[in-house]
């Protein structure tokens, strides 16, 4: 909270809070055109939303304008191409600062160097890195992954993490059916050559299935 967002408001901490978590709710509406999605991205209830719009007439009639807005853009595609509009609208995490800053070092880490994202505990660093393998893999099948930890069994996870939210019944069916399938398909008993295990997996739409070229792999040392 800046100094003069808190001279607009004499200097009332909660006032400032309270501004700051309905803009908050009013992106998440802007994002999701839910109600309940929005009141979970702020962090408040329903009950609270309720009260805003009966103390607030000028939130009252922004929340309705996004609303409609919403419906109306329902069936469009409302992602810019950028990497955090992608996990906000499939996967509902808003992008901080620094997360964007990381994708950046992601993006720009010449070939053959190490970047070191180096954040407190609970900043979302392991997140973030499942958002975007997920978005690497839906708009370039043919991007490789390699996950590395000590010990196998948290490179593992991640894995699984990505598969699960790969699969057709997986938490996440609107990423799926925009840029699915991602699993093999292997319908009446087919045999497939897309590997689809716990240490490695290559994503159906991938040209090419060998035991050389998977989209990601887990290491552990």
């Amino acid at each position: 909270v800046t100094d003069t967002t808190a001279e607009q408001h004499g200097g009332n901490v909660s006032k400032v809070k309270g501004q700051k978590t309905r803009e908050l709710f009013l992106e998440g509406l802007a994002e999701h055109g839910t109600i309940s999605k929005a009141c979970m991205i702020a962090g408040v209830t329903r009950s609270a939303y309720d009260k805003w719009r009966q103390r607030i007439p000028e939130f009252s009639e922004r929340a309705d304008a996004i609303r409609e807005k919403a419906l109306r853009d329902g069936g469009k595609e409302d992602w810019d191409g950028t990497f955090q509009s992608f996990r906000s609208k499939y996967f509902g995490h808003l992008s901080p600062w620094f997360h964007i800053k990381a994708i950046e070092a992601y993006e720009n880490t010449p070939p053959g160097n190490v970047t070191l994202i180096l954040w407190p505990p609970e900043h979302g660093k392991t997140t973030l890195a499942e958002d975007y393998f997920c978005f690497k893999l839906a708009t370039n099948p043919e991007f490789r992954i390699t996950v590395g930890s000590e010990g196998q069994d948290m490179a593992r996870k991640i894995l699984g993490r990505i598969r699960s939210r790969m699969e057709p019944q997986g938490p996440f069916p609107r990423y799926v059916a925009k840029y699915g399938p991602f699993v093999p398909q292997n319908a009446q008993g087919r045999k497939t050559a897309q590997p689809w295990g716990a240490d490695y997996f290559s994503v159906y739409k991938k040209n090419r299935h060998d035991e050389r070229d998977y989209s990601m792999v887990s290491l552990g040392w």
